[in-house]
């Protein structure tokens, strides 16, 4: 099993794939000559990580040799035999060497050939490769040399059996992985998933890179232009190119080296590279946020289709909630959000109005819009409302009815009391008393935890409220999504009678009227079920004086 935790850049599958290509070119059928061609910058610890697939592969050390002191005055032939412990005297041609004891079944590995020595050493290596067909050797050491840079590659390539290229060997999986590695494996907030997205699309194919961005703040990983900017100059006049290390292929095209675009004062070019990594991680956040808040307040949202907005003397209407943008959303629940919910609506617009123009966003706000989503964002419904709930036939009934008509009798004498779930009970826990003035916000939260707690465990339940308002009757509905049944049981009796049975509520005039009058204005919506196509409607009102019922369609019961 792949320990993640030691995850390094040779563990990574391209980086993997070279390697894994040049062992089976030298350890082939026929021992062979591989020429690698690495760009000036060439990736740390290469030939280290080819040494130790060799070995992996032979169980047999590696011989290195460094050639870049020079041949001064002797023969290629000769420093080889030195590199590896021969005799000068004992080893004296190309078949001598290829007979030592010492080289049998081995690998050489062969860098730092200065560029004006190379024909010497190309002489060498075609003479090794010719020995090797013209006599049968039964281990013969094969050998990976490294191109010195400037050489045509035609000129190079002519010296070996075959030529292997450092090229686009890098994918944006395998960078994104060593930066996760790097930064310590963070945590899935959005602070965390923007900071690995930026400093991976800094980075490209460049592990150098990603080692000194982590150890930045995370706010500068979010937004390293400051930082970018300030690095030294790696060009020194030239044109960045694949043979200085300056661009190689990434992500399916040619990429430059951040520090080469600093270099040339192409600021406009990083900052757009840090605005593509917020994206990345940035904008499904936002719509996941949009999502959030449309559920969560889709009865007080609902209440306001459609909805009309002009927009560049554009005029655009919306009758579906989910489909508002921010702004949108903003203009209409900002008066009545809690302060954090506010902050965090205001903060994400500002965020997106920097993503819609190019322009990456600062790094302290995404962290600031992060956190605010950690600590409250467990108050918002999911995705996929009650994807993890059993479906065992519970149904959620909404009794509807003003105040004094009957609704709490009738739910008692038909459901169990541990299936109700009754406001004023809740209101006199949070009160004291039925006689609660001021915001009833906190009762209703109540109300709607409760009705979720039971639903999600496979449990029928019962709100027993007035539910006068359409907003409230949504709030409570749409607390169960569409494959669930939904009951509105209207309930209602004549005037005199609820007088009679007014109670502590005859101390508020005019409050029975009131509720009456809400009622039979709202019956046009109760009695439609408010349009949605899971609710079921049962009237139970004494006196029907109201249009002919018309019930909504529903699943069967």
């Amino acid at each position: 099993m792949t320990d993640w935790r030691s995850l390094d850049w040779w563990s990574l599958a391209g980086p993997t794939r070279f390697l894994d290509r040049a062992v089976a070119a030298l350890l082939g059928a026929e021992a062979r000559v591989v020429g690698l061609s690495l760009p000036g910058r060439r990736p740390d610890g290469l030939l280290d990580a080819l040494a130790c697939h060799v070995e992996g592969a032979t169980a047999s050390a590696t011989l290195r040799i460094d050639a870049s002191s020079g041949l001064r005055g002797r023969s290629p032939t000769t420093v080889m035999a030195m590199s590896v412990g021969e005799g000068i005297t004992g080893v004296r041609s190309v078949a001598e060497l290829l007979d030592a004891p010492r080289l049998a079944g081995r690998v050489i590995l062969l860098d730092g050939i200065p560029q004006e020595e190379w024909f010497s050493w190309a002489y060498v290596l075609r003479q090794m490769r010719s020995e090797r067909v013209r006599r049968a050797r039964m281990m013969p050491p094969s050998l990976a040399v490294v191109f010195p840079p400037g050489i045509s590659p035609h000129d190079a390539r002519a010296a070996v059996d075959t030529d292997l290229r450092w090229s686009g060997q890098v994918s944006r999986l395998d960078t994104q992985m060593f930066v996760e590695a790097v930064l310590g494996w963070p945590d899935d907030s959005l602070a965390s998933r923007a900071a690995v997205s930026v400093v991976t699309e800094m980075v490209g194919w460049d592990p150098s890179m990603a080692r000194s961005l982590a150890g930045l703040a995370i706010e500068k990983q979010i937004d390293p232009r400051a930082t970018m900017a300030a690095l030294p100059d790696v060009l020194g006049g030239q044109r960045p190119c694949w043979e200085n290390g300056m661009v190689d292929r990434w992500d399916g095209a040619p990429w430059v080296h951040t520090a080469a675009l600093a270099s040339a004062k192409l600021h406009e070019s990083i900052s757009l590279r840090a605005w593509r990594g917020q994206v990345r991680a940035v904008f499904p956040f936002l719509d996941q946020v949009r999502n959030a808040f449309a559920s969560k307040y889709e009865a007080r949202l609902r209440s306001h289709m459609p909805y009309t907005k002009n927009y560049n003397g554009r005029t655009d209407t919306y009758h579906d909630p989910w489909k508002l943008e921010l702004y949108d959303l903003n203009a209409l629940v900002k008066a009545d959000l809690p302060a954090k919910e506010a902050a965090l609506l205001d903060a994400c617009i500002r965020v997106r109005r920097c993503m819609a123009h190019y322009e990456p966003a600062a790094g302290g706000i995404i962290r600031m819009v992060s956190d605010l989503w950690e600590e409250i964002g467990h108050g918002f419904p999911d995705g996929c409302a009650a994807w993890e709930w059993p479906r065992c036939g519970q149904k959620l009934v909404i009794m509807v009815g003003p105040t004094c008509a009957g609704k709490s009798r009738w739910a008692r004498r038909r459901y169990a009391e541990e299936e109700i779930v009754e406001a004023d009970a809740i209101r006199k826990s949070l009160n004291g008393s039925l006689d609660m003035a001021g915001d009833q916000s906190p009762v209703f939260e109540r109300v709607r935890r409760e009705v979720l707690a039971r639903l999600s465990v496979g449990r029928t339940v019962v709100v027993d409220s007035t539910n006068l308002k359409r907003e409230d009757r949504l709030a409570n509905a749409l607390l169960a999504p569409s494959d669930i049944p939904v009951e509105y049981v209207v309930v209602d009796r004549p005037l005199e009678e609820k007088v009679g049975m007014a109670g502590w509520r005859a101390d508020k005039p005019g409050l029975i009227e009131l509720h009456a009058k809400l009622f039979e204005s709202g019956l046009p919506d109760i009695l439609g079920g408010d349009g949605l196509p899971n609710v079921r409607v049962l009237d139970h009102r004494v006196n029907k004086g109201a249009p002919p019922l018309r019930a909504a369609s529903g699943p069967p019961q």
